[in-house]
């Protein structure tokens, strides 16, 4: 279905031309479309983490990095709900 899905976008045609020109179902094609965009979507909500130095001292603060050149230094002590709400705050930007 990726490879239809691909061949749809390339083609420039409406998903009901592309759909009756290769005797597919429209609706299927708008299903698998629909499903693909999510799939992104969910995928697109994590970021890979890499640690560069594992020489941090208990207590001590964590500096995160975030797309866009943002950072964030943390106490270790951090509130989590504040960070999910801030980090909620800059994707949005």
């Amino acid at each position: 279905m990726g490879r239809l899905l691909r061949d749809l976008d390339r083609s420039g045609q409406s998903v009901a031309a592309f759909s009756r020109d290769r005797g597919i179902p429209a609706n299927r094609l708008y299903w698998a479309r629909r499903r693909a965009r999510q799939a992104e979507a969910e995928a697109a909500d994590f970021e890979e983490v890499t640690v560069i130095e594992d020489t941090a001292e208990a207590g001590s603060p964590i500096e995160l990095r975030l797309p866009h050149g943002i950072t964030a230094l943390l106490s270790a002590d951090f509130d989590e709900v504040a960070l999910h709400r801030l980090l909620a705050l800059v994707a949005g930007c």
